[in-house]
């Protein structure tokens, strides 16, 4: 495999340049033909493809965005199906992503359908893709609902980039915050405990509290830094299991705090993925059925097997949303206009929208609340032990006071006074 530069006029009449591979120039120049291309120049480079260093690794979630992307924009430069996983599997340098395109281009020569070899494959995509891929292949439309697709993961990417920027600031906070705590129990509590420990004043409750919170930390130091370490990987290695991320989703969408915010962004992603569908002309039947498949969430999937079965017995969306306690007086209007319209795809793409307007201002809500919160509880955290070690502190002196002899004479420091 062979790789060439190329000097070509696209469909609009424009002069592109870039980088292409093929066994040789005449198949070089077939693909690009392919993909609306007329070429002006082409130019053998020095480098074989195939000597190319594979890299062994799990591809990250933007690497897998960037392969899909790749293979909508193959498919839609008119290439086959079995050529575009073909040219993907070749050119990739990630032995799992080569392997993988390996795999479905493999099952599609036997017979077995676009969407069920993806699901066969090692490649975890989201839960809305696999639909998207079996309805484009039900209408013909498949690198147009692959593009569908590439086009909502890239919004939740950015939205989910955005959050953990917005996190990180309060994290480093927080883990600062409890860095300091255990040093102050670590180092500073431990020597104010020692000293109270050779006399016998009245030492006041928060100040024993602290002290007795100290040295049990002190002394169990090795305990308490091996037991949190292990603790973050075994969360960082839960978080991995997807099973353990929609338990973990099922648990925020029962809380008050969380149970709007969760609505709505699986209601925002319902409603887009449903308008997909519609748009690609799948029936509405067929796309509630897909549509369904991309909810993880129990307190949202119930309801909406409920929806299913109203439109199935003759009811209309909007109404069984409305029954089902989904949508709200804006949404039931929408969706009520779309149907009484011919426009349903339209209106349930406004609803994300929407939706999705709204679940960025509670999520920008949410994340500005953090911020204070974390600093009045490390301030808090931080102002009640020094409290406790100040009250040591005027412990010690007291004792001091009263048993200091003065220089002359018999009486105490406090008697004379």
């Amino acid at each position: 495999m062979q790789q060439f530069t190329y000097k070509a006029i696209d469909t609009d009449n424009r002069i592109v340049t870039g980088v292409f591979d093929g066994e040789n120039e005449k198949s070089a120049v077939r693909k690009l033909r392919k993909q609306g291309l007329n070429v002006l120049a082409l130019n053998k480079t020095t480098k074989n493809i195939s000597k190319q260093k594979k890299v062994n690794k799990k591809p990250s979630q933007k690497e897998l965005l960037i392969v899909m992307h790749q293979l909508a924009t193959l498919l839609k430069s008119g290439l086959t199906l079995e050529d575009a996983t073909s040219s993907v599997a070749d050119f990739n340098n990630n032995m799992f992503i080569a392997e993988s395109f390996n795999s479905i281009r493999s099952s599609i020569r036997q017979g077995v359908s676009f969407s069920q070899s993806f699901r066969d494959c090692k490649i975890e995509l989201p839960l809305y893709f696999y639909p998207l891929l079996e309805s484009g292949e039900l209408t013909g439309h498949l690198a147009s609902s692959l593009r569908d697709g590439v086009r909502q993961w890239k919004e939740e990417q950015k939205i989910t980039s955005e959050m953990r920027h917005a996190l990180t600031y309060p994290f480093i906070l927080i883990l600062t915050g409890f860095i300091s705590v255990m040093l102050i129990f670590a180092t500073v509590v431990p020597k104010f405990s020692n000293l109270l420990a050779k006399g016998n004043a009245d030492i006041p409750f928060l100040a024993v509290l602290v002290l007795g919170v100290g040295n049990f930390v002190n002394e169990n130091f090795l305990f308490f830094a091996v037991g949190i370490g292990g603790a973050i990987v075994i969360g960082i290695y839960l978080a991995k299991d997807k099973k353990n991320r929609d338990y973990v989703q099922n648990i925020l969408a029962q809380l008050p705090v969380t149970k709007d915010l969760l609505l709505e962004t699986v209601l925002c992603q319902w409603a887009s993925m449903l308008s997909t569908l519609l748009g690609n002309k799948v029936t509405l039947d067929k796309a509630l059925e897909f549509s369904e498949q991309c909810i993880n969430i129990n307190v949202i999937s119930a309801p909406m097997r409920q929806v299913s079965r109203g439109v199935r017995g003759g009811n209309t969306l909007s109404e069984s949303l409305r029954d089902a306690n989904l949508v709200d007086t804006t949404g039931f209007n929408l969706i009520r206009v779309g149907e009484q319209s011919g426009n349903l795809a339209d209106m349930l793409r406004s609803f994300a929208d929407i939706l999705s307007e709204s679940s960025q201002n509670r999520t920008k809500q949410f994340l500005a609340l953090i911020e204070p919160i974390a600093i009045l509880a490390i301030g808090a955290t931080v102002g009640v032990i020094m409290a406790g070690i100040i009250l040591a502190i005027t412990s010690v002196n007291d004792i001091a006071i009263w048993i200091r002899p003065r220089k002359y004479g018999t009486l105490s420091s406090c008697q004379s006074m």
